[in-house]
């Protein structure tokens, strides 16, 4: 057995989209949190806060304009790669296997399914990114894939 899945080109906005709004999730907490350590620190001054906000949100927009050409061109290079050892993930930069004895697969609630290696801890999964895949959506022929793994991984 040897299959390989990809992001259709028409599915590659969305999945940039979708690694963006995870990035903004991600500025709009530290630009909080930026904006609660100022306000204890400066006995309430919103004056501060706002002046930051105003240089602050273009630089995140002009990061995020910058990132959306550039991701798009990183998931053209996706792939995974199943075969008798196990699941293997291409992405420019970053290749992970998970053999099928050490899988385990969650399926999350906005569509997207991680595998981990149960050998790795949770810890150094999230620290590094070692032994954690995520599946999205947008990979052409997602459910063939969801089954594929279904039936391969060994508990």
């Amino acid at each position: 057995m040897y299959k390989v899945y990809k992001i259709s080109e028409n599915y590659l906005p969305a999945a940039a989209w979708r690694m963006i709004k995870k990035a903004i999730k991600f500025m709009v907490m530290i630009y909080l949190l930026f904006a609660l350590y100022i306000i204890g620190q400066d006995k309430l001054n919103l004056k501060v806060v706002l002046t930051c906000a105003i240089g602050i949100l273009p630089a995140y927009a002009l990061a995020l304009l910058i990132a959306y050409p550039l991701l798009k061109s990183i998931y053209r290079t996706f792939r995974i790669v199943l075969d008798e050892d196990g699941v293997e993930f291409y992405i420019r930069g970053n290749d992970k296997k998970i053999k099928w004895s050490n899988l385990r697969a969650v399926k999350q609630p906005d569509g997207t399914m991680e595998l981990y290696d149960k050998h790795v801890s949770a810890f150094f999964r999230k620290l590094t990114g070692e032994g954690n895949i995520q599946l999205i959506p947008e990979i052409e022929h997602f459910d063939e894939l969801l089954a594929e793994i279904d039936k391969n991984k060994r508990y």
